[in-house]
């Protein structure tokens, strides 16, 4: 699973679709849907950057992101 895929099924587990950085961080590595290269799971910096490169998915809002479309 790529980590932008990873992100959106974390967001579906939240309340209104949307957590912040940190939450979401937490799902993926509770659930272990996404590992870097190094083994680790990414940290709440790299699911700022990548749901900004995903922005047809996901919507800034204040500390977090909110998912707007599923991610396919």
């Amino acid at each position: 699973m790529l980590l932008h895929e990873a992100i959106g099924k974390a967001l579906e587990e939240l309340p209104d679709k949307s957590g912040s950085y940190k939450e979401i961080a937490s799902i993926i590595s509770r659930d272990g849907t996404y590992v870097r290269k190094d083994g680790f799971p990414p940290p709440s910096s790299q699911i700022s950057a990548r749901a900004n490169n995903y922005q047809q998915y996901f919507e800034k809002i204040g500390g977090g992101i909110k998912l707007i479309r599923t991610v396919q």
